[in-house]
């Protein structure tokens, strides 16, 4: 329904939906989050009056798979490496479960119906790659974005990986003419929960990110991620693509890293930013205007001390790893396996 937020805001004016608890809904979820953007003083007293029904985050798909870990998966709520080391070394008791279900999340994303082909048929049929694909295009179509224009922007961040780029950058590569259609896209894209945009910081103390600064873009869910690259490539068999990819360990990397940013931007909100001036460390995470944490990722087979060098610079921080787990309390830097984080993280 076209302009839908009008009618509420009428509605609300004259006083008639006093008492009333009002729920929009529905398929087109960009259009509901920009409707519901206009409806300012008038969507009730609650400091977080929208429920998303997001793909599983890791920890939920993993207890979903694995019930018999509720009781025994343990989380952090104090960020403090000692305590999230702690926590680490006790489910490193259960690193096959965790990694094989990764390896699986990896493939699958949160999307109910690709977790129950794989659960059911060992690979994820080419109708459900179909169906996703669709949704998101849909979306994006019924606020006027065109499906060339859409499809060529994201076979250009995805060829770019998670390389910045900014608005005038992408506008001079691709046929989206201006560095003001490109922007457009992009966040009517993150609206309609694709991927989500993060900013460089202007600098580690402050959580304001830098005037003009480059982007990075994050698919918001590794299925969203596959069924979009079959699609802008033109793959006939979907799955295949996806194992293809995955056997590459820099495409690995790559995807490990977007699922990490994901997972971050969901428990955080819009304070992430990364850092580049010099050094560079993937994610700067801000909270109540003072700086939580630093993270950054090497999903590598090996790790030596100058991965983690910005993080003893600046402080200390979390080195998210393949399969290393130790902890140095003199520099504050703990490596940690990615999958274990990512369990450990209540999102």
């Amino acid at each position: 329904m076209k302009d839908w937020e009008r009618g509420v805001k009428i509605l609300a004016d004259e006083g008639k939906l006093r008492g009333v608890m009002l729920i929009a809904t529905g398929l087109h979820a960009a259009g509901i989050k920009r409707g519901g953007d206009r409806l300012p003083g008038r969507r009730g007293r609650e400091a977080h009056p929208d429920l998303l029904l997001l793909p599983l985050h890791f920890r939920a798909f993993l207890l979903a798979r694995n019930p018999s870990l509720k009781s025994k998966l343990p989380s952090f709520s104090e960020w403090k490496n000692q305590t999230l080391f702690q926590a680490a070394q006790e489910i490193a008791l259960r690193a096959d479960q965790i990694a094989s279900q990764f390896t699986a999340y990896l493939r699958t994303g949160g999307f109910p119906r690709s977790i129950r082909d794989e659960v059911e048929h060992g690979r994820v049929k080419q109708d459900v790659y179909r169906l996703y694909r669709d949704a998101f295009v849909g979306d994006l179509a019924r606020i006027g974005r065109r499906e060339s224009l859409l499809r060529e922007l994201v076979q250009w961040i995805i060829n770019r990986r998670e390389n910045p780029f900014d608005w005038s950058h992408a506008a001079r590569e691709t046929q989206l003419g201006t560095h003001p259609t490109v922007r457009e896209y992009v966040e009517d894209a993150e609206a309609a929960f694709l991927w989500y945009v993060l900013y460089k910081a202007k600098n580690l103390g402050e959580s304001l990110r830098a005037p003009r600064s480059s982007k990075r873009v994050y698919f918001a869910d590794p299925f969203a991620f596959h069924s979009l690259r079959s699609w802008v490539f033109g793959y006939d068999n979907a799955w295949q693509a996806t194992e293809q990819f995955l056997a590459d360990p820099n495409n690995l990397g790559y995807l490990v890293e977007s699922i990490v940013a994901a997972h971050l931007r969901r428990k955080f909100g819009d304070k992430i930013f990364y850092w580049r001036n010099g050094q560079e460390i993937d994610f700067v995470i801000f909270r109540e205007e003072k700086r939580q944490a630093l993270i950054e990722v090497k999903y590598q087979a090996q790790i030596n001390p100058d991965n983690a060098k910005a993080l003893a610079q600046q402080g200390g921080g979390v080195l998210l790893t393949k399969d290393r787990l130790a902890y140095a309390p003199e520099k504050n830097v703990l490596a940690i396996p990615v999958h274990y984080f990512l369990a450990l993280l209540e999102v």
